[in-house]
C-alpha cells in the first residue's frame, strides 16, 4: 500500500516530527502576535491602573512558562520553559541492545541530514573506525567487552 501522505513521513517518528514543525510554525506567531498586544495594552495604558491590570492579564501566559524554569536553568538564563525535559533514559542490560545503541550512535552522523562524512568509519569524532577497522585516530578507545 502506498502512503498516502508522502515519503517523508514514513515512520511514526517523522509522522510526530512533522506534527511538531507544525505546531510551532503555527504556535510561535500566535504568541508573538498576543505578546505585542499585551505590550500595547501596557504602553496604552497611561497610568490607568484598569487598563494595567488588563494589560497584566495578557501576561499571565509568561508568568506561567518562567515557573516551569528549574533554579539551575534560571542560573545559565533561562527564562521560560516550553517543553519539558525529554531525556529517555533506558538501561542496556542486553548484548543486542548494546550493539543496538553503538551502530545508531555510529551511523548517526552520516544519516538523515547531517552527513558528515562519505562513511560513518570516516568521521572523525567518531569510535566507528575503532571498532570497524581497528584503526585509533586521536585516542585509543576502550572495548566495550573490556569494560
Amino acid at each position: 500500500v502506498d502512503n498516502p501522505l508522502n515519503s517523508a513521513v514514513s515512520s511514526i517518528p517523522n509522522f510526530i516530527s512533522g506534527v511538531l514543525k507544525i505546531m510551532v510554525q503555527v504556535g510561535l506567531p500566535i504568541v508573538a502576535l498576543f505578546l505585542l498586544i499585551a505590550g500595547y495594552k501596557f504602553a496604552s495604558a497611561g497610568g490607568n491602573p484598569h487598563k494595567l491590570e488588563e494589560a497584566k492579564e495578557n501576561f499571565v501566559v509568561l508568568q506561567y512558562l518562567e515557573g516551569l524554569v528549574s533554579e539551575r536553568e534560571r542560573k545559565k538564563g533561562q527564562l521560560h520553559k516550553v517543553f519539558k525535559n525529554s531525556f529517555d533514559a533506558k538501561a542496556i542490560i542486553t548484548h543486542h541492545f548494546l550493539l543496538q545503541k553503538i551502530n545508531y550512535i555510529h551511523n548517526n552522523p552520516v544519516s538523515g541530514k547531517w552527513m558528515l562524512a562519505k562513511d560513518f568509519v570516516e568521521y572523525n569524532h567518531s569510535s566507528a573506525s575503532f571498532y570497524e577497522l581497528q584503526l585509533s585516530k586521536f585516542f585509543k578507545p576502550m572495548h566495550y567487552i573490556d569494560l
